[in-house]
């Protein structure tokens, strides 16, 4: 059964792809359900249907409340009259004022019948702000939504974010994951993109709480553009890749075939329990798996360092050398990620990664991290990545600032450019740098 919303993303048209990979449990959870085509075409016995959209999981409630007598209620905005522009834009600032739920959720309906090319897309102040589709006549969805009404009666809705969502799941549970897509171009502004709400960064975090879920016991499937970085990303996956038609674009000659892809993570209980500390190393270790996607993609060799140093002749001029030592400002050994080197760009600078989920000690570091790339490491310019949501807002801000002042420097170190960025500011980087 086709979804009675036309969404951006609906799985409808890839649904065969999904079932072939979905296993069988006794729950179904979606943290990313938009449309729901994957509720609407698998048999569960029971859905937990998760958005981060308010109006979307009110409306779904709505109607499971309500069925047939909602249904009727929201015919009346499917009229010949409805389907004009100044109605249109009636309705709209309704929507967007009234705190009636039950209207509200039926002109949630209306304009995505309406509105253009069945967006949904809010302003700052977070009102919908969809311009008039002008289409011929809007298609009603009653057959559509009496099977939903019928089959919600075996789900829960609710508003969450889907880290919460995932960190909840339970024994029984199968997790499929459709979060908005990485961009399918290399050349892609990913700052632009991390302004939908849902960063790089994020779609990293996804991916690592998908393999803590399959260390659970827990089956999970990712949906995904067929990138580099996804690639990357789902290293602990099985990948299933296929070619989509697009359905929603603004430019109706550029809905060409797309790839994309199933990422499914197996089961995969772990032998014996695991530290804080070595969930965080493992995080990290994505992080730093993401680095090496990307710059592999630019036309970067990946080589550890010590195998590089035995002879340097043997490799190409263009290299990401990793675990790179030095001497700290305690004259300890110490140890850097990365050292990316290249004749072409005429660079060499040291990339340090700090990937932090939870409250820890990362906070502490900042201060020691921050004095050895202004004394300790060699190289002048110096990347530090910092992302997980973990460290304090505080701390990564003062790290920010210090490094911008050039703070603690000496005549011999004031020279040195210290960057530190977040996930998704370092992709935009190598976008922007590495043409």
């Amino acid at each position: 059964m086709k979804p009675f919303l036309k969404w951006a993303g609906n799985k409808y048209r890839i649904i065969e792809h999904i079932k072939k990979v979905l296993p069988k449990g006794k729950r179904l959870v979606e943290p990313f359900v938009g449309a729901a085509a994957v509720f609407l075409n698998t048999d569960y016995d029971s859905y937990l249907l998760t958005d981060n959209n308010a109006d979307l999981i009110q409306l779904f409630q709505v109607l499971q409340r309500e069925g047939p007598a909602f249904i009727e209620f929201a015919r009346a905005f499917f009229t010949p009259e409805s389907n004009q522009e100044a109605i249109y834009y009636q309705n709209r600032t309704l929507f967007n004022q009234t705190t009636d739920l039950r209207l509200k959720s039926a002109l949630f309906l209306y304009m995505n019948k309406h509105g253009y090319n069945g967006l949904c897309r809010y302003n700052q102040q977070g009102e919908f702000n969809v311009p008039f589709g002008r289409h011929t006549q809007a298609y009603f969805p009653e057959e559509e939504m009496l099977f939903f009404y019928e089959k919600a009666q075996r789900a829960e809705f609710a508003t969450a974010d889907f880290v919460a969502v995932m960190e909840n799941g339970r024994s029984g549970d199968i997790f499929y994951c459709d979060p908005p897509y990485v961009p399918l171009s290399e050349t892609a502004n990913f700052t632009s993109y991390s302004s939908d709400k849902f960063t790089l960064a994020q779609q990293a975090q996804l991916a690592q709480l998908a393999v803590k879920l399959s260390e659970r016991g827990i089956p999970v499937i990712l949906s995904n553009h067929d990138t580099p970085f996804t690639r990357q990303s789902y290293t602990e996956a099985e990948i299933h890749a296929f070619p989509v038609r697009r359905t929603i674009s603004r430019n109706g000659s550029k809905r060409g075939k797309a790839k994309e892809l199933l990422a499914v993570f197996t089961p995969k209980p772990k032998k014996s329990s695991q530290s804080s500390g070595g969930w965080a190393a493992k995080s990290g270790n994505t992080l730093e798996k993401t680095v090496i996607g990307t710059l592999s993609s630019k036309g970067f060799e990946t080589v550890m360092y010590r195998q590089w140093q035995k002879d340097p002749d043997q490799y190409g001029s263009e290299l990401l050398l990793r675990n790179v030592p030095y001497t700290t400002i305690y004259g300890h050994p110490g140890n850097t990620e990365f050292l990316l080197r290249s004749s072409h760009y005429r660079l060499e600078l040291r990339i340090e990664c700090k990937w932090q989920q939870s409250a820890g000690s990362v906070d502490e570091k900042f201060p020691y991290l921050y004095l050895n790339a202004v004394e300790a490491m060699p190289e002048k310019e110096i990347i530090i990545i910092v992302d997980g949501g973990g460290a304090k807002p505080g701390a990564v801000q003062w790290l920010r600032q210090t490094s911008h002042a050039n703070r603690y420097r000496n005549p011999n170190t004031l020279g040195k450019q210290i960057s530190v960025m977040n996930l998704t500011e370092f992709l935009a980087w190598a976008n922007k740098t590495f043409r």
